[in-house]
């Protein structure tokens, strides 16, 4: 029996929770860097004030820098992880693209499978020795498009290795 592909909504799920998680911690990041920027220009207006010594001053400025490296820092790192899980997602529904079967009597055939393209060197011999017209069977292309059970085998073990 022929079977159909079947995205693992598992691995879809949590592949999309993952990505979902990450744009979490990537805006919290965000609001910590506004918040410690807003907190440094409260300090700066204090300084210009005086109510602050410099000296003071020059400790919140490293302080403040110290903490704007970290959190772009962390944002950058939850990004590349964010692409690396929006990559895997792409493959995992690229994947997914149908294969056309089509009922004929003698069974379930697959349609539009791709032959392997000869070389061009070995089109110009044959293209020699054939003089003229090439003989086409309808009959050994059907017989070369079933799909084995094998075949279907090998393609759900393929599916399952691209899942993980």
């Amino acid at each position: 029996m022929v079977k159909v592909k079947m995205m693992d909504e598992n691995s879809f799920v949590m592949l999309t929770k993952n990505l979902n998680i990450l744009a979490e911690i990537i805006r919290t990041r965000q609001e910590e860097k506004q918040a410690v920027l807003d907190e440094f220009d409260k300090e700066k207006e204090r300084y210009s004030k005086g109510k602050i010594p410099e000296k003071t001053f020059s400790n919140i400025v490293k302080k403040t820098n110290k903490e704007v490296m970290r959190l772009d820092r962390s944002i950058k790192d939850s990004i590349q992880k964010a692409n690396m899980k929006q990559k895997s997602v792409g493959k995992l529904i690229e994947h997914q693209k149908p294969k056309a079967f089509r009922a004929k009597e003698k069974g379930i055939v697959l349609t539009g499978v791709s032959r392997k393209k000869k070389s061009t060197a070995s089109k110009k011999t044959n293209d020699k020795k054939s003089s003229g017209k090439k003989k086409s069977s309808k009959k050994n292309s059907e017989k070369n498009s079933k799909i084995s059970k094998a075949e279907i085998k090998k393609e759900m073990k393929a599916e399952k290795k691209l899942m993980k």
